[in-house]
């Protein structure tokens, strides 16, 4: 079993094009959804010309709104393998992660790899020495092999979150309708943390994100969104844990990033618009919307 292959795409880096190639050399069909990038036409164009179909949005959606496109899109596929635009793959990657025995479990909906940071190997998902697939809560949206069937029955990806917490709110929605995630140890998907940055303050090593405002605000207003619609009460232990980071998150930002400012006003955007249950893209200062990738 190959399943198609799905990737989400704004401002495209010339390397999406050898990611195409290298899913397209392990036989699996690949469809690109374009959130309405302002740049990297010619990347796009590439990947056409190496065999991928692309689908170019009219707006930027968000990267929930282009994963609910791929969804639509898969309209005869039993299985989809989503991943970020900037992904890497060893060559033998999908057949690893198609071959895992979880796939034959019928109530498996989402069966993820082991992640580990592409800078320094320490591994961000999943355990690797684990001697065959296992249970778990759920799992990050790239590199994830989703039975499509399962994502439909639960309303597929919220589109309405735009960007962070996308995975986790799918997974615990397919976990409280009976479903199951796993992760395929033989599988291994390189990630970049992005800005994450871990600093020493006295003595002691503290892990900051640098994330943008806009991120900032989705952040906070999406894991209140989760909370409002009753997502978070099947996983205790881990939604006390994220909470407790978001409490420290201003403090961190305070302390060790720039544009402190912008990222405090941001947070507090975010709170109030998560408390309100407010959806979609973040509003400019002028009421419309803003396109952020």
């Amino acid at each position: 079993m190959l399943p198609s292959v799905g990737v989400v795409s704004y401002n495209p880096p010339e390397s999406l094009v050898s990611l195409c190639a290298s899913v397209l050399a392990q036989g699996c069909r690949v469809r690109v959804i374009d959130n309405g990038s302002d740049t990297g036409a010619e990347v796009l164009v590439a990947c056409e010309e190496a065999g991928a179909e692309v689908v170019r949005l009219g707006s930027n959606t968000g990267v929930s709104g282009a994963l609910a496109a791929l969804l639509d899109a898969a309209t005869d596929e039993e299985w989809l393998l989503t991943l970020d635009q900037d992904s890497r793959l060893p060559d033998d990657f999908v057949p690893r992660l198609a071959g895992s025995t979880a796939v034959a479990d019928p109530e498996v909906a989402v069966i993820g790899p082991v992640v580990r940071d592409e800078l320094t190997a320490d591994v961000l998902q999943g355990d690797p020495q684990a001697p065959s697939a296992y249970d778990v809560m759920g799992v990050i949206t790239s590199g994830s092999l989703c039975r499509t069937g399962a994502l439909r029955a639960v309303g597929g990806f919220r589109a309405d979150l735009f960007i962070d917490y996308v995975d986790w709110d799918l997974c615990l929605r397919l976990r409280a309708a009976g479903w199951r995630v796993a992760v395929e140890p033989a599988a291994v998907l390189l990630h970049s943390l992005g800005a994450t940055r871990t600093h020493s303050v006295a003595g002691v090593g503290v892990r900051a994100s640098h994330h943008s405002a806009d991120r900032q605000y989705y952040k906070y207003r999406n894991f209140l969104l989760l909370a409002r619609a009753g997502t978070l009460r099947g996983a205790l232990r881990w939604s006390v844990r994220q909470a407790a980071a978001l409490a420290w998150g201003p403090l961190k930002i305070v302390l060790l990033e720039r544009e402190r400012i912008a990222k405090l006003r941001a947070i507090a955007a975010g709170v109030r618009d998560g408390l309100r249950g407010r959806g979609g893209s973040r509003p400019t200062r002028g009421g419309a919307q803003r396109s952020t990738g």
